[in-house]
C-alpha cells in the first residue's frame, strides 16, 4: 500500500502545512505537525524532513531551529531558468508517484526528479511535464529508493519565470 512520505502545499520561497492523518485504502498522508507558541498562537510546521531551495546554501536568519531534522526555508530567485526544491527524508523511502498542483499561469512546462542515497551524488529518475491548470496531477516514477529528493521545475509559463506550487506530494513506501 502506498504511502505518503512528504507533503503539504509549497510555493518556492514558502512552506505551509497543517497536522493531518488520514487513512484510507490508498494512502495515509503524513504532514508536518504545527505547534503552538507561548501566546498560544500556532507556530510554522515543523516537517519530517529538510527543505531547500535554489539560493539557499548558506546558513543564515531563514533557519528554524526545531527539534529533530533543520528545516530551511526556500528561498528561490524569482526569476530563472529553473526553481527546485531539495526533500531530505529521516529514513529511506521507495518512490511510486509524485502529485503536484500550480497556480494556473504559474506552472512549469517541464519538471525533473533526481534522488540519491546517503551522501552520493543525486541522478536523474524522470522527467514529467505538467499542463498549465490549477488541477492536481498526478505523475508515475518508477521505482526508486532514496533518502533525498531534488524537484526541478523548469520552462515556467508565467512570463517572469515565477512557479507556485499549492500542493507537493510525493507517495511511496517507508523502508527500514
Amino acid at each position: 500500500m502506498p504511502q505518503v512520505v512528504s507533503g503539504g502545499g509549497a510555493t518556492p520561497g514558502h512552506a505551509h502545512g497543517t497536522q493531518r492523518a488520514r487513512a484510507d485504502t490508498t494512502c495515509a498522508e503524513v504532514t508536518p505537525a504545527t505547534r503552538a507558541n507561548s501566546r498560544g498562537r500556532k507556530r510554522r510546521p515543523t516537517p519530517d524532513f529538510r527543505q531547500q531551495g535554489a539560493g539557499s546554501r548558506s546558513r543564515s536568519s531563514t533557519e528554524t531551529p526545531v527539534r529533530g531534522p533543520r528545516r530551511r526555508r526556500a528561498a528561490s530567485r524569482p526569476q530563472g531558468p529553473s526553481q527546485w526544491v531539495l526533500l531530505e527524508f529521516p529514513q529511506r523511502v521507495r518512490l511510486s508517484c509524485l502529485q503536484l498542483q500550480f497556480q494556473g499561469g504559474f506552472c512549469s512546462r517541464r519538471g525533473r526528479l533526481h534522488g540519491a542515497q546517503g551522501s552520493e551524488p543525486l541522478a536523474g529518475i524522470a522527467d514529467f511535464y505538467p499542463e498549465d491548470g490549477n488541477s492536481l496531477q498526478t505523475f508515475p516514477v518508477p521505482p526508486a529508493e532514496v533518502d533525498r529528493l531534488r524537484l526541478t521545475l523548469e520552462d515556467a509559463s508565467d512570463l517572469f519565470g515565477r512557479v507556485v506550487v499549492y500542493h507537493l506530494r510525493v507517495l511511496g513506501e517507508k523502508l527500514a
